[in-house]
C-alpha cells in the first residue's frame, strides 16, 4: 500500500492509498477513521477517484462522522 495523494480539509484529513487491485480512500477527523475501496476495474486512475469524491459524498462522509461522533461522546 503506497500513499498516491492526501490532503486536508476544514473537516477531516483525506489520504488515497494505491492497492493492488483497489484505491483505499480513508478519511480521518479527530478519533474517528471512515474508509472506502474503491475497484480499479471502475476507476483506473487517481483523477478518477477525486472525481468520484463528489459534494453529495463528501457530505456523507461528513453525515457519517458526525453521527459517529454522537455515539462516541455517549460512551
Amino acid at each position: 500500500m503506497r500513499i498516491a495523494d492526501a490532503w486536508n480539509t476544514p473537516q477531516y484529513r483525506v489520504v488515497i492509498y494505491t492497492l493492488e487491485n483497489n484505491w483505499y480512500v480513508e478519511f480521518e477527523a479527530g478519533p474517528m477513521k471512515q474508509g472506502y475501496k474503491m475497484s480499479k476495474e471502475k476507476w483506473p486512475n487517481l483523477q478518477s477517484v477525486k472525481e468520484a469524491l463528489s459534494v453529495d459524498f463528501l457530505t456523507d462522509v461528513y453525515a457519517r462522522f458526525e453521527s459517529m461522533y454522537q455515539a462516541l461522546k455517549k460512551l
